[in-house]
């Protein structure tokens, strides 16, 4: 719900948060805001929001819809967010269309104080990041991007680990449209089980790797995929899409299980 119009604190207090933008398109969903902009910490009830013009990541607290802190270390607009959780530690990670990765380190104190300098910096794409992905308990996070690449690093020391190739052209079927099109990566997620799976929106391609970056399947599909969730148990991928349907998947092979 918009905020009122003639309510000017209304308007001050949640435009911070609200009016958010986004150059990559992948991003901006029938004038709905990727999902991938945000991040929430349940432990102080904090959204962190991306995608705002001036590069920056905003603190905002849940209860009164203030600023806590900003974020400003990305050269370009931050497209993507996760939040990383273990017993005594949290981490922020961001992308950005300045084609890094940022893992900043949130203390546990009362106030939530987000460290001001970066914990890591993590370079290696050549062309803006449109997602990431963390797994605490496999200590690795992971990052698509538009140049086709997964990219794979140590969650606490920040080094490089592999990249894996997300091109499926070689025996696949592509259409004159899409032949010279990269296959971006437009989402990505780690289950359980340790199974990378990928989704290139210029492809329309579902695809699931190995930690080593083995493909073990990849399915075409005749929709674009908007938004995705991983069983808690890592076996089964929801998504929805442009056909109104919401699929069920077997994560490793990506096989239809059935479709609502």
């Amino acid at each position: 719900m918009l905020p009122d119009e003639h309510n000017s604190d209304s308007i001050k207090r949640r435009s911070n948060v609200i009016y958010c933008c986004s150059h990559n398109n992948y991003h901006v969903l029938n004038g709905h805001l990727s999902s991938k902009l945000f991040a929430y910490l349940s432990d102080g009830r904090y959204l962190f929001s991306g995608g705002h013009w001036d590069s920056s990541i905003r603190v905002t607290s849940i209860d009164n819809g203030c600023i806590v802190c900003t974020l400003k270390e990305h050269k370009d607009i931050v497209t993507c967010l996760s939040i990383g959780k273990s017993y005594d530690k949290r981490w922020l990670i961001s992308g950005s269309q300045d084609c890094s990765v940022i893992i900043w380190e949130i203390s546990l104190d009362r106030a939530l104080k987000v460290n001001a300098k970066p914990l890591h910096v993590l370079l290696g794409h050549s062309m803006p990041v449109n997602c990431i992905a963390v797994s605490v308990d496999m200590n690795i996070v992971l990052s698509g991007s538009d140049d086709g690449f997964i990219m794979m690093y140590d969650l606490r020391e920040g080094n490089y680990i592999r990249s894996i190739h997300n091109d499926v052209s070689k025996g696949e079927e592509t259409s004159e449209s899409n032949k010279d099109k990269k296959y971006s990566v437009t989402w990505i997620g780690i289950s359980s089980d340790g199974y990378i799976i990928s989704y290139s929106a210029t492809h329309q391609t579902l695809s699931t790797f190995s930690l080593v970056g083995t493909r073990l399947a990849t399915k075409k599909l005749c929709e674009h995929l908007f938004c995705f969730a991983i069983s808690d148990d890592g076996k089964v991928l929801v998504h929805g899409g442009s056909s109104c349907l919401i699929a069920f998947r077997w994560v490793r092979a990506v096989f239809p299980i059935f479709l609502s």
